[in-house]
């Protein structure tokens, strides 16, 4: 049996452990005109299993929908794209790309602990790697990338639990 599961966080929902979804209610509408609405407050777990929507709510009740019965689900006042480390304020910023000599790392955040710097091939050999303890806001870092070979590297900064990536072309 195959399932794809919705997990509740608060006010938001992750989708595959990926991106995040934000939504105040969702509404299930059927195709005999019953709508059954729930606030994402009452939601434990979402879950989509053998062609049935499965609603897993805090107070132990598990509403079921066959999905073939279904017309709408509908998310309301949602939002999503947010990658999950913008929520803990890690994001990498790299310029020039594509790089030749140098490549520069902006930190638009201050960073209090210790943000770490990999740069690494496409098979995960890592060519770059650099630790910095409490990193000021707006300050650019710079990479000399002058004896990196030619070809795709992916650029890693990594705060506490938080990744942020880019890809970087060398020229």
């Amino acid at each position: 049996m195959k399932s794809n599961q919705l997990l509740g966080i608060s006010m938001g929902l992750i989708v595959s452990g990926f991106t995040l979804l934000h939504s105040q209610s969702i509404s299930v509408n059927e195709k005999n005109g019953n709508e059954t609405n729930y606030t994402m407050k009452e939601i434990r777990k979402i879950t989509f299993s053998d062609s049935v929507l499965i609603i897993n709510k805090k107070n132990g009740k598990v509403p079921t929908y066959p999905l073939a019965s279904i017309k709408v689900i509908d998310f309301q006042n949602i939002y999503s794209g947010i990658n999950l480390f913008d929520k803990v304020n890690c994001k990498l910023i790299s310029y020039p790309n594509p790089v030749k000599n140098a490549l520069n790392i902006f930190l638009p955040t201050v960073y209090s602990e210790k943000v770490e710097i990999t740069i690494s091939t496409l098979v995960g050999k890592v060519v770059y790697a650099e630790t910095i303890i409490n990193m000021s806001a707006n300050k650019t870092h710079t990479i000399n990338t002058a004896e990196f070979a030619k070809g795709i590297y992916i650029c890693k900064l990594q705060y506490g639990n938080a990744i942020s990536t880019n890809k970087i072309i060398k020229q």
